[in-house]
């Protein structure tokens, strides 16, 4: 194993080998987090991909409580957080069922400047255009604000997109960003 992300699973493979916990509903769930040694769970980077998978899988993710509001992003999955080992035991026990995450998902309403509002400045807005177009790095020189009509040529990201766009971020160590 590589990093923290598996200590969770790896936790609950052991007490379902030791007849801990019920072995036989496990399949329809997939773990993911760190464990501290008093037993909390800590969250992990890169938690929208491993939401993505689950979800295609149609499993149920159980993960860390600050965990939850990424992984909400992937609308088919169904997420309960956790914040310690004993409550996903009492869970898995049918003692104290753990709560579906069902936070809101946060759209960005922030609208770009135009292009058209520019006045003059007509090669600028050209290299502004053929950057966009064809996907290529620009440099611009001059007061804060100077670029920040270059976002307003695209269109808007579709959901699909977005969602590729935050897995990247997530799988970076960005986490979760507001305007995505």
């Amino acid at each position: 194993k590589e990093g923290s992300r598996f200590d969770l699973a790896i936790a609950i493979g052991i007490l379902a080998a030791s007849e801990q916990i019920p072995e036989n509903c496990l399949n329809e769930y997939e773990f993911i987090g760190e464990l501290a040694l008093t037993g909390d769970i800590r969250s992990v980077e890169a938690i929208l991909p491993s939401a993505q998978q689950a979800a295609k899988k149609q499993h149920k993710l159980i993960i860390a409580t600050a965990n939850a509001p990424e992984a909400r992003l992937v609308e088919s999955l169904e997420i309960l957080p956790a914040n310690h080992l004993l409550e996903i035991s009492a869970h898995l026990h049918d003692r104290q069922l753990l709560e579906p995450w069902i936070g809101q998902i946060v759209k960005s309403d922030r609208a770009n400047p135009e292009l058209r509002d520019i006045i003059g400045q007509h090669h600028a807005k050209r290299a502004m255009e053929l950057a966009a177009t064809g996907g290529h790095n620009l440099l611009f020189y001059g007061p804060p604000g100077t670029a920040s009509r270059l976002p307003g040529i695209l269109p808007p990201l579709s959901n699909q997109e977005a969602l590729e766009v935050a897995a990247i971020h997530s799988v970076a160590g960005k986490g979760l960003r507001k305007n995505i």
